[in-house]
């Protein structure tokens, strides 16, 4: 059995991140019945459960982790024409997370191997993600 981490604040959880899935190789990813999710909800918790449990197999990612983000989301329209603007957010979201992921690996020398996915409904903030994680693991493919 695999080990997923799912960090989505949705009350409804897994079911939430199933019908927000971008595609189907992400809701296939949520749906395969060999993973064994574990679901947090925010940035302090998505840390500790990787501190104490080591980094999982599967990561599913949302971006906005709180109700002031979906504020931000709509009073900047979507950010269809504009970068987010991280220092904006009163909590830390799923980017945060990543960067929290990156720099674990980058501090003990980890390589990331987890498959990463993002359900987010943020199509920016799903971007920023994917980006980070998809740059590191470039990076680490070529450097170590």
């Amino acid at each position: 059995m695999r080990k997923g981490l799912l960090i989505e604040d949705d009350l409804d959880g897994l079911n939430r991140a199933k019908r927000c899935a971008p595609n189907q190789e992400t809701l296939d990813a949520y749906n395969a019945p060999d993973i064994e999710w574990t679901w947090v909800k925010t940035y302090d918790a998505f840390c500790k459960h990787i501190l104490k449990h080591g980094i999982p197999d599967v990561i599913a990612f949302d971006h906005d982790l709180d109700d002031s983000a979906y504020s931000l989301w709509h009073s900047h329209k979507g950010y269809v024409t504009e970068d987010i603007n991280y220092d904006e957010y009163k909590e830390k979201t799923g980017y945060h997370c990543a960067h929290f992921l990156v720099n674990l690996c980058m501090d003990s020398n980890i390589k990331l191997k987890a498959e990463i996915y993002s359900h987010s409904m943020n199509v920016k903030g799903r971007e920023n993600i994917l980006g980070l994680i998809s740059n590191f693991k470039k990076h680490q493919a070529a450097n170590l």
